[in-house]
């Protein structure tokens, strides 16, 4: 279980020093490098949990089961990620279009990050005397 969230927490990581680091030079070309640390952290809140969930998931098999905890983890990063981006919209003045569009290519980055790790975790499953995997 580890394994599957070490890439997710490197790449937050780096994200995070690379946004310090580089403070000056996005602050140069109009980009906030606070909403994009705070946006990353969201998006790692999101990601994590949502990954807990399908790992949870693929421990069962009842279909119904799988099912519920992989739409209940979209619909909680989505709504966590929802929630956040309101916030931010309601204060912000005004609103940093570039930062807004750098945090969504973080969470393309994280999805299919966390996705790929998710699946990796999957252990290959048992194919009966049909050639068909039996799950």
């Amino acid at each position: 279980m580890k394994k599957t969230f070490r890439p997710v927490v490197t790449l937050f990581a780096m994200i995070n020093v690379m946004a310090l680091a580089f403070a000056t030079k996005l602050k140069s070309k109009g980009i906030d490098n606070e909403v994009i640390i705070i946006g990353n952290l969201v998006i790692f809140i999101g990601t994590v949990a949502s990954a807990w969930l399908y790992l949870r998931a693929m421990e069962t098999k009842n279909a119904q089961a799988i099912m519920r905890s992989v739409y209940g983890g979209f619909m909680l990063k989505f709504f966590l990620l929802l929630a956040a981006a309101l916030v931010y919209i309601a204060t912000a003045n005004p609103i940093n279009k570039p930062t807004i569009f750098i945090c969504m290519g973080l969470y393309l980055v994280y999805h299919f990050l966390s996705t790929a790790n998710v699946l990796k975790q999957k252990k290959t499953t048992p194919v009966d005397g049909d050639g068909k995997t039996s799950v």
